[in-house]
């Protein structure tokens, strides 16, 4: 009786440390240092990430707007953002941020873009994904360095474990429309209510697989 459940024991030691390897290579913990997702993320936080970047078809569907990733910067950081535009679309983050000539309503934003922040892509190439911080006048983003290529992604974010009263899955945002978006045609796009702030300082718009300018 005694060996029997020894013998089980190792089993289960044996098959712990089997799935504990298996989870190590496809998952991964980060923690939030920095305020640029606020309010979806708080310094402190500790996150839950699936290894790789969102799949073609996840991409090709439009499913993976909205996705917070872990990307690297051109420079080398590790950066938590959240994937805006994907390829093949056209993008003007100003004051709003317009997708195709449509402007998005995103209730998870915050924080006023400054003019000198505004940017836009004519087209994304098929590999290309522009991210942007949610905290949008603390973010270091596409806007800056530009869109990265789905490559430079290396984890999608899943699920909050830490702290306690923070746990849960983040769950993706719907792509939805604002009911007073403009068309990229109007003068005054990506503004909101208020002074058009977009019409005062446009965005300039950049050439076909071209990297944004920062000129901050």
């Amino acid at each position: 009786m005694r060996s029997r459940l020894l013998r089980v024991a190792l089993a289960g030691a044996v098959l712990a440390a089997l799935l504990g390897r298996l989870a190590r290579r496809h998952l991964y913990r980060v923690e939030v240092r920095g305020a640029s997702m606020r309010p979806a993320l708080e310094p402190g936080d500790w996150l839950l990430l699936r290894r790789g970047a969102p799949s073609p078809d996840l991409l090709a569907s439009g499913e993976a707007f909205g996705l917070v990733v872990a990307a690297r910067s051109p420079g080398g950081r590790l950066l938590l953002k959240r994937l805006i535009g994907l390829p093949g679309e056209s993008l003007r983050a100003g004051a709003a941020v317009q997708v195709n000539g449509r402007e998005l309503d995103e209730p998870y934003a915050s924080g006023e873009a400054p003019p000198s922040s505004y940017r836009g892509v004519s087209r994304l190439g098929p590999d290309s994904l522009f991210l942007l911080g949610d905290r949008r006048d603390r973010s270091t983003d596409s806007r800056e360095f530009g869109p990265l290529e789905a490559a430079a992604v290396e984890g999608i974010v899943l699920a909050r474990y830490w702290p306690p009263r923070r746990i849960g899955r983040l769950h993706r945002p719907a792509r939805r429309w604002s009911a007073t978006g403009s068309t990229a045609g109007n003068a005054a796009a990506g503004s909101r209510a208020g002074p058009p702030r977009g019409a005062a300082a446009p965005v300039p718009p950049l050439a076909r697989g071209s990297r944004i300018r920062y000129n901050r």
